[in-house]
């Protein structure tokens, strides 16, 4: 058995047409069948690109170049999570930084001195700077901690997934 990648808007047909070569009269219409068989989403409609896809054998048909074995479908499946696991990297560290420098910035206006030097005759005020002066250093020490945590989550993450593809491609 084999497998496949489905194309992004791809159709059955279509898909039938780029996975099999005919070698006898008809053998496309029951191609079509056996992957709707083997694909109960495809006969709902199709299914997202980059879904994999089973190939199965159809007599009078020959699978195309098109079509891989279980380790190259693996192999294809580990680089997709590799690129998800990079992605979310880049996310977790655009939405950290953000975090730390918002917080900075509070820290930043809450203990200058002029600014501080503009509200010293009102308690009330002051002691609000001064809470968000608190709370701006927690949300600093709290992406510290938050930036370490998905580093090593996401560093862990890409190393199994080197391992697991070490396996498959022995």
């Amino acid at each position: 058995m084999r497998f496949a990648v489905l194309q992004k808007d791809e159709t059955l047909p279509e898909l039938v047409k780029r996975l099999y070569r005919e070698t006898q009269a008809g053998s496309l219409s029951r191609a079509e069948r056996a992957l709707r068989d083997q694909n109960p989403g495809l006969a709902a409609g199709g299914g997202a690109g980059g879904a994999i896809v089973v190939v199965p054998d159809v007599p009078g048909t020959t699978a195309t170049a098109q079509t891989r074995d279980l380790p190259d479908v693996v192999g294809f499946l580990l680089d997709a999570l590799g690129d998800i696991v990079g992605s979310l990297k880049d996310v977790l560290n655009t939405a950290v930084d953000r975090m730390e420098e918002e917080a900075q910035d509070t820290l930043e206006r809450a203990t200058d001195r002029e600014f501080q030097k503009a509200f010293e005759r009102h308690s009330d005020v002051r002691n609000l700077i001064k809470e968000a002066a608190d709370a701006a250093t927690t949300r600093i020490d709290r992406a510290k901690v938050l930036r370490a945590a998905h580093q090593t989550i996401v560093g862990q993450l890409g190393e199994d997934l080197n391992h697991l593809s070490e396996l498959i491609h022995r």
